[in-house]
């Protein structure tokens, strides 16, 4: 008897084994010419399989099916010592390619096939195949193929770039991405040769597409797939049987017992009501609107000059997020929601601006709530380095749609103002420098009172302050010099002002605001305030210590945020 060579069998990395994409999905992919090649042929000899002679011939042993196909063999188990076998050109290896690192936020680690840790990714760095990357905490990287597509990697995620490959002459890819844990978000360009293939392997199931947008997860118990646009075939590596095709708005998962559910994915919310401007320079939040099928919410910050560059991103069971705040752009939020099944719903996109800078001044005198005179009241605040000037404005009402008073100032941020007994509204902005030259956000407003009574403010004690967000509280540092080497003091104060008596020299001052779950800001912009008398003092009249908890200044060790 004949020995028979056997099926490629079950190894231990067999859930990393697929076949090529056939059927449904295959004939809806487009497909484009390619020059005409010569098949080569294969004498079976024993000992020969499907997935020996695939390895020998394409450098890939998953192409056996793609043999048997072409061969028509209707049992693979049969393969007759001295058959010949037909393999397709287009099955032939293809050359090694690379991929390149096109946008990068945070701290991502690669190693390299030979196991040595290459260091930290940076945008332009080139990333071979069989390269291990993990995204930590906070980061994203985003990546792009030879072919034109690309595919994103989230916080928290580790892939390994198994098959990079692509012949520029056929057009013809194989791309393979290894999910060990996290998310890919995948953008891949339509089929340029009918055997091309873009594969995402994880523990649990294969999904295989071209030309198509979709993602998958993978955690310890599951693994999920969505499409957003084309069609995706998954199949489930531990139940070879469950299998499934996946159109725009489909979405599956794959638990650690094989079975496959098919699910529909939650509509995009709407957004149109959230803001579509923001001038604060300490956070960006969204209150987004509820989804009742939702258990959870996927929110995403992109720049909108850069596909698929993530800046921000949270997941949260209460349909509100915030971050730390965001340079001046334009930027794109993106909201899904988290169905019971574990899959993320279709993307709602809602565009916005930040424009934050340059900071707007604190204000120094007259002091929040007080009574002064209104003949020859100084309107005071601190001074930002690299400014060109400032605006100031005095209203009766909040709104300013009427000011009394609205001058600017090109070298210091006071103005001497005559105004009638009254209630009374301030705030102030800065001018940048250099070109284009604009306005930074006005503060918020600080009210005051003028009475005919009563003396002008800030003879005696000079405050600095700001009009405090509800629920923030304050670190503030100062210094003797601008670079902040010789710090006087670094706390955090229940209030939101530091009183500065006249006669010391300069101090620059900056700050930071922390929310009710612990969340902080980026420190402030520089201010500078020129005392009017010696020492400083907090709100409540006490020394403003260094941080060996002396009162002198210049030269003090930081103290640490309380």
């Amino acid at each position: 008897m004949k020995p028979t060579p056997n099926l490629p069998s079950r190894k231990p990395d067999a859930w990393l084994k697929r076949s090529a994409c056939q059927g449904a999905v295959a004939t809806l992919l487009v497909a484009t010419a390619w020059p005409a090649l010569a098949d080569t042929q294969h004498r079976v000899v024993a000992g020969d399989t499907l997935w020996s002679i695939a390895e020998q011939h394409t450098g890939e042993a998953t192409q056996w099916r793609v043999l048997q196909n072409a061969n028509r063999l209707a049992n693979p188990h049969q393969l007759r010592i001295g058959q010949v076998l037909k393999v397709p050109a287009g099955a032939a290896a293809l050359p090694v390619a690379n991929a390149s690192v096109v946008f990068v936020q945070g701290e991502v680690l690669a190693t390299g096939p030979d196991g040595q840790q290459v260091g930290t990714l940076r945008t332009g760095t080139t990333v071979p195949e069989g390269t291990l990357i993990e995204v930590r905490d906070k980061a994203f990287v985003r990546l792009k193929l030879a072919d034109g597509s690309a595919f994103g990697l989230s916080s928290g995620a580790t892939a390994r770039l198994e098959r990079l490959r692509r012949d520029d002459g056929t057009q013809q890819s194989h791309t393979v991405i290894r999910m060990l844990s996290g998310r890919v978000e995948s953008d891949v360009v339509p089929r340029q040769h009918p055997q091309t293939r873009f594969d995402v392997h994880t523990p649990m199931a294969v999904a295989s597409v071209r030309g198509t947008r979709f993602g998958v997860s993978v955690s310890p118990n599951e693994a999920t797939s969505e499409v957003a646009s084309g069609k995706v075939a998954v199949r489930s590596l531990l139940n070879r049987r469950q299998t499934t095709t996946l159109a725009a708005g489909d979405g599956a998962r794959v638990g650690t017992t094989g079975g496959l559910q098919r699910g529909a994915l939650l509509p995009a919310a709407d957004l149109s009501a959230l803001p579509t401007a923001w001038d604060d320079g300490e956070f960006v939040s969204f209150a987004l609107p509820t989804q009742p099928q939702a258990r959870a919410y996927r929110a995403r910050v992109l720049r909108s000059d850069t596909p698929g560059a993530v800046l921000r991103e949270a997941w949260v069971t209460d349909p509100a997020v915030l971050w730390q705040a965001l340079d001046d752009g334009q930027y794109t939020l993106t909201v899904q929601g988290l169905d019971t099944l574990g899959l993320l719903g279709q993307a709602a996109e809602h565009h916005f601006q930040v424009h934050a800078t340059p900071a707007a001044p604190l204000f120094r005198q007259p002091a929040a709530g007080t009574t002064v005179s209104g003949s020859g009241l100084t309107l005071r605040c601190t001074e930002l380095l690299d400014v060109a000037g400032y605006r100031i404005q005095v209203a009766s009402d909040t709104s300013f749609k009427q000011p009394l008073v609205d001058v600017t100032r090109p070298d210091r941020c006071e103005h001497v103002a005559q105004l009638p007994p009254g209630s009374y509204h301030w705030r102030v902005a800065s001018l940048a420098a250099g070109t284009p030259a604009g306005q930074g956000p006005f503060s918020l407003p600080s009210a005051f009172v003028v009475s005919a009574d009563a003396s002008t403010a800030g003879t005696d004690a000079e405050t600095t302050f700001w009009s405090p967000r509800r629920g923030l509280s304050y670190r503030v540092q100062l210094a003797a010099d601008a670079g902040f080497t010789r710090v006087l003091s670094d706390d955090w104060l229940s209030g939101s002002q530091v009183a500065l008596p006249a006669g010391a020299q300069d101090v620059y001052l900056r700050w930071q605001s922390r929310d009710a779950q612990g969340r902080t800001s980026r420190l402030s912009a520089v201010h500078r305030v020129t005392p009017n008398n010696t020492g400083l003092r907090t709100e409540d009249n006490q020394p403003v210590r260094s941080g060996d908890n002396t009162i002198g200044t210049g030269n003090s060790p930081l103290q640490q945020p309380r």
